[in-house]
């Protein structure tokens, strides 16, 4: 048996962190980029699930399966190009309908690849981009958008004024992730002084990903929420290095 097995259901708040290309076997990796993400899958009632496959290495497809449940558009193009008002049971919508106030939260652009066409009608009451997440005047911008603490921020404050307006209505925040993403420079520390190869930066990206990843759980622990709130930490594909 597991620890899910065990429990009994509860009105929790929800945290999905949605990494972004980190294929599973970089938490195993002998050169241990992401320690800290290694060291909660061991901590006491974490469950580790082994039967997750990503159904494509295109964010934009794998953001459609883990909202909806369902396979993607079966070409290149996305479902934000083809229908991005599809009806789907997202995860959004159902826990929305369930009293849940609802939060997508990234440091990336959502104009690209036309994901906010998607996410406007998935029912989130909250959606914060590289454009309008508090604290992105003036913060570094890499080749995709701002740096992951931007976001661990912003979903503190969030979560903070979560507990303060509503203490009794749980929340759901999903955290898309950006420091995994080619070309794998992840803050302007790394930008100013990169790794001389393409490995090298991708295993620093992770290391922000996976302090990006503590960050979240630890500022919900300051907070008094991690209590009450379910950490759930998946990626949207691999890595794509052909290794």
């Amino acid at each position: 048996s597991t620890p899910l097995e065990q429990a009994s259901p509860r009105r929790t708040n929800l945290v999905v962190i949605l990494l972004e290309s980190i294929g599973r076997r970089y938490l195993d990796d002998p050169a241990d980029p992401m320690p800290w993400l290694r060291a909660l899958r061991d901590r006491p009632g974490a469950v580790e699930l082994h039967q997750h496959y990503a159904t494509w290495s295109l964010t934009t497809k794998a953001l459609f399966s883990v909202l909806c449940g369902e396979m993607p558009w079966p070409t290149y193009r996305s479902i934000s190009f083809v229908n991005p008002a599809i009806p789907c049971v997202s995860l959004s919508e159902a826990l929305g309908k369930a009293g849940w106030h609802t939060a997508f939260i990234t440091p990336s652009d959502l104009d690209y690849d036309r994901k906010m066409r998607f996410l406007r009608h998935r029912g989130f009451d909250t959606v914060w981009d590289s454009k309008n997440i508090p604290g992105h005047e003036g913060a570094w911008r890499g080749a995709w958008g701002l740096e992951d603490r931007i976001a661990v921020d912003a979903i503190l404050k969030y979560a903070a004024e979560r507990k303060a307006a509503e203490p009794q209505r749980p929340f759901f925040v999903l955290f898309e992730q950006l420091a995994g993403h080619h070309p794998f420079i992840a803050t302007e520390a790394q930008e100013k002084d990169p790794s001389p190869d393409r490995i090298g930066n991708y295993f620093r990206s992770l290391r922000t990903a996976g302090d990006a990843t503590r960050a979240t759980v630890e500022g919900l622990e300051a907070l008094g929420l991690l209590r009450d709130t379910l950490i759930v930490v998946v990626a949207d594909h691999g890595e794509g290095h052909g290794r």
